[in-house]
């Protein structure tokens, strides 16, 4: 009996020593550039967002009621397979908050159709970065534990969207929102095996070919994790605009220096806070040029480089940190 209560005991000490972080609100919009219905009831939801804090949007085009339409057609299965993964393929505008399917019939415009998913958390925090590297992109995700947990498995949908897109539509709607470009996995999610330990972390990092249609300058990712069982949102992340590298500049971390700078043999990484185990470099055009382990005495040798200018890329399991530097 003492032996249970002990056990108990360090159970609840473990339990207790991660909190859960607040669950993001993700909002799934089925819209078509052919639906006349969407054009009316678009203006109003879009507001709705746009009023909430901590909400994160996407909007997707699938093919029914109109496979007309215009962002379908530029990427059809993927915008299809969406609508069926969630169960609201046929008709449009549609919203899923969280995974939740809402009525055709609901008032999109009203508050009142967040307040069943504020102040609800998460066992798991989510980190997303990008970047562009020649003709791709790759896009690191970071899903980390911050509580002890059993959820065991998960889809995984990480999606490109840009954030603005002026085309006139059909339907007489002009501006278009957070525009869905790219599953990064596939629409239905990429099955994986959560961390069950708080401060343990799954990294995914994947490429996908770059459309020139994406344009680069509001190009983003959004990195969600559902429940393999019944869908339901785990947590819900958006990555910063992508530019030729996408994270945390240095040296604005104190306990963190890359030195010299300029360079010529080596790089050196003094660390008083974080770990990093790996490193990639970029040329200024984003094309990967050297990647490696952060050996001894935490140098990194440029010996094989031109003279010239090259971003650093440091990950450690949290955040993609970077740091432009010159090679002479």
């Amino acid at each position: 009996m003492k032996k249970n209560a002990l056990i108990f005991l360090v159970l609840l000490n473990l339990s207790t020593a991660y909190s859960q972080v607040p669950r993001k609100i993700l909002v799934e919009h089925f819209t078509n550039t052919f639906c006349s219905v969407c054009a009316n009831r678009n203006p109003g939801f879009f507001a709705n967002v746009a009023a909430q804090q901590d909400v994160l949007q996407i909007s997707i085009h699938p093919s029914a009621p109109y496979s007309q339409c215009f962002f379908n057609r530029q990427n059809k299965s993927e915008n299809d397979a969406r609508a069926q993964y969630l169960g609201v393929f046929g008709s449009t505008p549609r919203i899923v908050i969280n995974g939740n399917p809402i009525s055709a019939s609901t008032n999109y415009g009203s508050s009142a159709i967040f307040d069943p998913y504020k102040n609800q958390t998460s066992d798991f925090e989510v980190r997303v970065s990008g970047m562009f590297v020649g003709d791709s992109v790759e896009v690191t995700t970071i899903i980390k534990a911050v509580a002890i947990n059993m959820m065991g498995t998960a889809n995984v949908f990480v999606a490109l969207a840009n954030e603005t897109v002026n085309y006139a539509a059909n339907n007489g709607e002009q501006t278009h929102r957070n525009v869905f470009r790219k599953s990064v996995y596939s629409a239905g999610g990429l099955a994986v095996n959560l961390p069950t330990m708080a401060g343990d972390s799954l990294v995914l990092t994947s490429k996908v070919f770059r459309e020139s249609f994406w344009g680069s300058t509001d190009l983003y990712a959004l990195a969600v994790i559902n429940n393999a069982s019944n869908k339901s949102l785990i947590q819900a992340e958006k990555s910063a605009h992508f530019g030729m590298l996408s994270g945390i500049e240095l040296p604005y971390f104190s306990g963190l220096k890359v030195y010299p700078n300029p360079a010529q043999d080596a790089l050196h990484i003094e660390d008083l806070k974080y770990t990093f185990q790996e490193y990639k470099i970029y040329s200024m055009q984003g094309v990967l040029v050297q990647q490696g382990k952060i050996l001894q005495l935490n140098q990194i040798s440029l010996n094989g480089l031109n003279q010239g200018v090259y971003f650093l890329a440091l990950n450690n399991e949290e955040q993609i940190f970077k740091v432009k530097f010159i090679k002479q």
